[in-house]
Parts: C-alpha cells; sequence; structure tokens
C-alpha cells in the first residue's frame, strides 16, 4: 500500500478551512446549479449580478429591491437566485 504524506506549515486552522471551503464551493457550484435548474426547469435562474446586468441596476439596488419584496430572492446555500419569469410579470405589472 502506497501512502502519502501532506506538510502543512505557517497556515492558521482559519486559513486552511477557508482554503478547504472555497475549493469545495468552487467545485460544487455547477452541480447545484444544474439541481437548482431541474427543479425550477421552466424558470430561468438568474444570479445577482444578471440581474443587475439584465435591469441595468446595481448590486445594491438588487439587494434593496430583495429586502424591500419588489424582487423575490431563492437562496441555495449562500447564494442568491432571481427567477427571470417573476422579474419580467414584476415589469410588466409595473406598467399598468
Amino acid at each position: 500500500m502506497i501512502s502519502k504524506t501532506v506538510t502543512i506549515q505557517e497556515v492558521s486552522v482559519e486559513e486552511l478551512v477557508e482554503k478547504i471551503s472555497n475549493s469545495l464551493l468552487n467545485k460544487l457550484e455547477p452541480h447545484f446549479k444544474k439541481l437548482i435548474k431541474e427543479n425550477y426547469s421552466n424558470d430561468n435562474l438568474l444570479s445577482r449580478k444578471e440581474v443587475g446586468k439584465y435591469l441595468n441596476i446595481s448590486l445594491v439596488t438588487v439587494h434593496l429591491w430583495s429586502k424591500e419584496g419588489i424582487l423575490k430572492p431563492y437562496k441555495l446555500g449562500t447564494r442568491i437566485y432571481f427567477k427571470e419569469k417573476e422579474i419580467l410579470k414584476r415589469l410588466e405589472d409595473s406598467r399598468r
């Protein structure tokens, strides 16, 4: 049996946890997005950044509109998504 030994020096526990967490999140994010899209197959989900570009508004405005109930956020872990269909409906309702 071949075994490998890894030695980590001059790294705090917090830094190590952060690096492992970020690495795992980056690896798992595409899988989470796929699962989300499968659960909301008829809905195109947009990230906060995508909503900002879509509506030509800042991320601060996206946050404020979420907080005020203008946009309905959907959370998966620390990630926030919005349904494109709901955004379009909200825009249509605001024109009336």
